[in-house]
């Protein structure tokens, strides 16, 4: 059994950050693939990702309206948390871009580096913002 303080470390963690990401990796991976079976299986996996996050978001909503007192938790978990994946895309982006890998919607680690540097900036940052502020 995890207490209310575990869950959410685990949401922000597993959900709101990696599955965000995987989401996004998976809808590029769609969009880039020349192969339409390859782009189609890629579009169910976005779309599995996707509920996998939204899911977490909306745990991670309730965890805070039912104990407010965890918005501080969650802010320095979110703080951490992106950190750790600004570390790995800029550890991503030292890498070429590799066009063959993108052709058969393989996401090579500098399109990795952008996707999540994107992705936190203009997804996961708002969010978490939005979901730590004080009510």
């Amino acid at each position: 059994p995890a207490d209310l303080a575990t869950m959410l470390v685990a949401l922000v963690r597993e959900a709101c950050v990696c599955e965000t990401l995987s989401a996004l990796e998976a809808r590029e991976a769609a969009a880039i693939a020349s192969d339409p079976v390859v782009q189609q299986v890629w579009a169910r996996i976005a779309a599995d990702e996707q509920r996998h996050a939204e899911l977490g978001w909306r745990t991670l909503q309730w965890i805070l309206r039912v104990d407010p007192s965890l918005r501080a938790l969650a802010r320095d978990t979110f703080t951490a948390a992106v950190a750790e994946a600004q570390r790995g895309a800029d550890l991503d982006a030292l890498h070429p871009a590799d066009q063959g890998l993108r052709r058969h919607g393989l996401i090579d680690p500098s399109l990795r580096a952008a996707i999540s540097r994107r992705g936190l900036a203009e997804l996961i940052d708002p969010c978490a913002d939005a979901l730590c502020a004080a009510a």
